[in-house]
């Protein structure tokens, strides 16, 4: 795992969870982000994490070559690419 502990997060969260508490403190509070905005991160968030499902490696666990691998995807998506709604996005609509 290339994660390191958090200061803020409690630790053993999945990548998902780390990620869902993170947009869940962008909706709300001083530093909330307008809705646009945060349509945006959630399906950026979205196609990280059906990218990692494809490719089987979890996020916490790539390198310099996946993130780089993962960069030339979005240049230039595979035709095999297509959107679908998630679990994850499913999931991170609840804790909005």
């Amino acid at each position: 795992m290339n994660r390191r502990d958090s200061p803020i997060l409690p630790p053993g969260l999945s990548d998902e969870a780390g990620v869902a508490r993170r947009l869940a403190a962008k909706a709300t509070g001083r530093g909330r982000l307008a809705a646009t905005t945060f349509a945006q991160y959630r399906t950026e968030a979205e196609r990280l994490f059906w990218y990692a499902r494809q490719t089987g490696t979890p996020i916490s666990a790539w390198t310099l070559d996946e993130f780089s691998t993962y960069i030339a995807f979005l240049q230039a998506p595979a035709p095999w690419a297509g959107r679908a709604r998630s679990v994850y996005a499913r999931t991170v609509s609840r804790v909005r």
